[in-house]
């Protein structure tokens, strides 16, 4: 997904998310570890809402920022975690 554009499928970050994971992962299975807000790296997968529960995905990508799109008709955007901190964060392995 192009900085600033709309996927041409217009989807959300879960679905970037999840074809990011397929194109480099080729769709295996993956692990992943929690890991504390505090402690985020880039790549860093984080949540909202509760494990099991999750109502939105971001990747962290430093200098606490992280990318996202709000929904299917916001174009994927940098965003400063300060302002809407995740309530939960992974790390893929």
């Amino acid at each position: 997904m192009p900085q600033g554009g709309t996927p041409a499928d217009k989807k959300d970050s879960s679905d970037g998310v999840r074809r990011f994971v397929d194109q480099y992962n080729g769709g295996e299975c993956f692990f992943v570890t929690p890991v504390a807000i505090s402690s985020l790296q880039p790549g860093d997968l984080i949540f909202w809402g509760g494990e099991g529960s999750a109502y939105h995905v971001g990747v962290f990508i430093g200098g606490g920022q992280y990318l996202d799109a709000a929904n299917s008709s916001t174009p994927v955007a940098i965003h400063q975690l300060a302002d809407y901190m995740p309530d939960w964060a992974v790390r893929v392995l």
